[in-house]
């Protein structure tokens, strides 16, 4: 019911098959969905190399399980899922979920950019012109762009 929706599909049928998908692909998801009970390797395992291959992504994981007890649930997130829906579940929800956590990776991602941005800054020009970029003061260059201005 994803693909419909616009989104694109790998699928890997165990936890060694998705640790490898994942290895070998050229670019990594934007999401993973993924079972806490699977073949060779659990959920809980597969978040763990995800975190050891991939350490500082942000890859938001989705664990979708028949297990659910609290306990179950509290696993799952400590495991390092983003988020927990138990089986069986509601398209509308799951997809609500999916569209939720890619918001947020969209807004970390931005806030990422926007630190390595003001750090490239601060290599280069002085606290006081970062300072009045960022408050938005116009400079002189703004009035004349036949002008070069050196710091």
């Amino acid at each position: 019911f994803l693909k419909p929706k616009g989104f694109k599909i790998g699928v890997a049928m165990s936890g060694p098959e998705a640790v490898d998908f994942l290895r070998n692909s050229e670019t990594l998801p934007d999401l993973i969905l993924m079972d806490c009970m699977m073949p060779g390797m659990s959920g809980y395992e597969v978040n763990a190399e995800i975190q050891r291959l991939f350490p500082g992504m942000c890859i938001p994981v989705i664990m979708v399980s028949a297990k659910s007890t609290e306990e179950d649930i509290i696993k799952g997130l400590n495991s390092g899922s983003h988020d927990y829906i138990k089986k069986p579940f509601h398209q509308g929800e799951l997809l609500a979920r999916v569209q939720a956590n890619l918001a947020l990776k969209d807004s970390w991602r931005k806030e990422m950019e926007a630190n390595l941005s003001v750090k490239l800054l601060e290599m280069i020009l002085p606290h006081q012109i970062i300072d009045q970029l960022k408050s938005g003061v116009k400079c002189v260059a703004n009035d004349h762009p036949e002008t070069s201005i050196l710091f």
